[in-house]
This record gives structure tokens, sequence and C-alpha cells, in this order.
């Protein structure tokens, strides 16, 4: 499902968006979901690209007894990094501005900055104790390799897969080479059953 701000219409503006609202609708979805008498609470996975790839990190750094696993496809680690540089201070975040969110070119407004302003993303990550997959892309110039490698180093438990020649998203085959890594790590992980095992 959309967040609030974060694609087209009824989602809403995107100035109106940031992580920490991201965050909180990833709450609400996750709150519904184990309400659900078929799901198994023990085997949740997150799994978030780009901007989502952070949002899910956090989450699973705030909840993690709720926490099995977490994927991260070219995660947008360095959001909260870039903004502080963009503007130095706080009273320097203007009402809007454009930046590059997603892959894409979009306006944000103050809030994204000044939510993620103090948002510790090592620290998150640090204390993660899910195994971790990241998957990410050789040439991705709007969330770099780097921000995944050094994440990799980071996380006590992590698995970095380099996808060569993908630039910021997966497509055709990268997209189907990128499902089948995912859908093995998370078998790996006990969260999906593998072909072998019974219902």
């Amino acid at each position: 499902p959309p967040h609030r701000g974060g694609g087209p219409p009824p989602a809403g503006s995107t100035t109106a968006m940031s992580v920490l609202t991201e965050i909180a609708d990833l709450e609400s979805i996750l709150g519904t979901a184990r309400a659900w008498p078929f799901i198994d609470a023990g085997r949740t996975a997150l799994f978030g690209r780009s901007q989502g790839g952070l949002v899910a990190a956090l989450e699973a750094f705030r909840r993690p007894a709720q926490v099995a696993a977490l994927v991260l496809w070219y995660p947008a680690l360095r959001a909260p990094a870039t903004v502080r540089a963009r503007f130095g201070t706080r009273a320097a975040v203007p009402g809007t501005y454009a930046a590059r969110v997603d892959g894409r070119d979009i306006v944000l407004g103050r809030r994204y900055a000044l939510d993620a302003w103090d948002l510790d993303v090592d620290a998150a990550l640090g204390r993660l104790r899910a195994p971790v997959l990241l998957l990410h892309g050789d040439r991705d110039a709007d969330a770099p390799i780097e921000a995944s490698e050094a994440a990799a180093r980071i996380l006590p438990d992590a698995r970095l897969e380099r996808v060569a020649g993908a630039a910021h998203g997966f497509g055709d085959e990268l997209l189907t080479a990128a499902l089948e890594r995912t859908a093995r790590f998370l078998a790996w992980s006990g969260v999906l059953e593998s072909a072998g095992e019974s219902q």
C-alpha cells in the first residue's frame, strides 16, 4: 500500500511525507496484519526498496522482537546525513525543496528534513539482530552502493549482494535474479518454507 505522500494520488502530497510518517504507516500496517489469525508473528520479514529500505531498517530496530528478517534493495540509508549536509542547520531548511527520492525528482516539505535530522541510522543498524540481506546495484547513482557496504560492516548479521550493472532499481532479468536471491535468503532465515518443507 502507498505511504502518505509516497506515491501518486490518493497517497497525498510529497510535502507532507517524511521517513517518520512512513514508519508510522508501516507500524499501522504491521499492527493490523499481526491481528490476523493466519499471520505467524515469529516469521515476519520486512522488505524495503530505496527510502522504503531505510524505513524498514528503522522499524526493525524499533520492533526487534517482531522482525525475523530484513531485506533491503538499494536502501537510501544516507538520507538523514544527506539532509544535514545539504542544509547545515535546521533553520536553513526551506518550506519546500526539490530532492531525489526513490529514484524520482519530487518536492519535499520542511517536515521531511526536520524529521530526518536526528535519525542515527548507523546506531540503529548496529543494534539490529535479525539477519539482513542487502541487494544493491553497483551503478546506483541515487543511493550509492557505498552506503550498503558501510551498513554490511555495521550490521551484526548481514549479507551484501552486489547486482552487477544495476542502477537504482532492478528490471527485467535483474529483477528476476533479485527476487530469486530474496526468496533464497528468506528460506535460509526461516521466514519462508523451502520447497522440501511441508505446510
